[in-house]
């Protein structure tokens, strides 16, 4: 199976007075023939899709005719999560309709929600959608003592993985800062105060791969 993995698209984005639209929109078609070009099976897209809660009306349209491009004329299923950037309520808006239509949008957590399976020649991919989640969100809805992002993360690979045959190929994605990873100089917004939002890599030792979201350098993983 062959999968696009991209995140942070920060549409909406101001960079020193001077709006992206236009710079994004040149990126995004390039993205769409990209995934065009070499017949992928799925886009992934890990979190930060806009750059703000309430993002701009170009920003809106922009994420809607390259969503529209992908899957209505091109026929590539897309599996998008919220990042920490986003209002999860209204990226979540027509989950079940955009469905049919092999649009998978994951906004608000919720423990009820179910993996997307995609089937290629050799059987079906699970993928394990897990938005960005608040420990103090995790905690709520658990109805346990939930205080860090590892402990909020392990709570929904838990719930994931409960719904996922062992035996199966899985993918995961998520927007998490991962422990040992490089940040980017003024460029990612903290998600909390202190060590208490880092994870650990080994949470996604079950999947056989893992698309991450919200770190905007380039990282390298394992040993030289």
């Amino acid at each position: 199976m062959l999968l696009l993995h991209t995140s942070d698209w920060h549409l909406g984005r101001i960079f020193h007075g001077l709006h992206m639209t236009d710079e994004q929109k040149t990126v995004l078609a390039q993205l769409v023939q990209i995934a065009v070009d070499r017949k992928v099976d799925a886009v992934l897209i890990a979190g930060d899709i806009y750059d703000r809660a309430v993002p701009p009306t170009e920003a809106v349209n922009l994420l809607d005719n390259t969503l529209k491009e992908l899957v209505m004329v091109h026929n590539i299923p897309v599996i998008l999560i919220a990042g920490n950037h986003d209002n999860p309520d209204r990226i979540n808006f027509g989950q079940a309709l955009f469905a049919e239509n092999k649009l998978f949008i994951y906004g608000p957590v919720d423990p009820n929600s179910k993996p997307v399976i995609i089937t290629d020649e050799y059987g079906p991919v699970y993928f394990a959608p897990l938005p960005y989640c608040e420990p103090s969100v995790a905690a709520e809805l658990s109805g346990t003592a939930i205080k860090t992002h590892e402990e909020a993360l392990q709570w929904q690979l838990k719930n994931m993985l409960a719904q996922i045959p062992n035996t199966a190929r899985k993918i995961a994605l998520a927007h998490v800062f991962l422990t040992g990873a490089k940040e980017s100089p003024d460029s990612e917004r903290p998600l909390s105060i202190g060590g208490s939002s880092t994870v650990q890599a080994e949470n996604f030792s079950p999947f056989n791969y893992t698309a991450l979201g919200h770190l905007h350098y380039c990282q390298q993983n394992g040993e030289k």
